[in-house]
């Protein structure tokens, strides 16, 4: 099973995304920057 993860950097709005397997392997699936009218991260299954 894998688990999805999400990093924010609040200094300047950095994103990251990436998926943690369960024999520890990480992969880096994206980043950038959000926009400016971003209110709110919602969990997604």
């Amino acid at each position: 099973m894998s688990s999805e993860l999400l990093f924010y950097r609040p200094d300047n709005g950095h994103i990251a995304t990436g998926r943690l397997e369960s024999n520890g392997n990480f992969t880096g699936l994206a980043q950038g920057g959000p926009s400016s009218n971003w209110l709110a991260v919602t969990p997604v299954s």
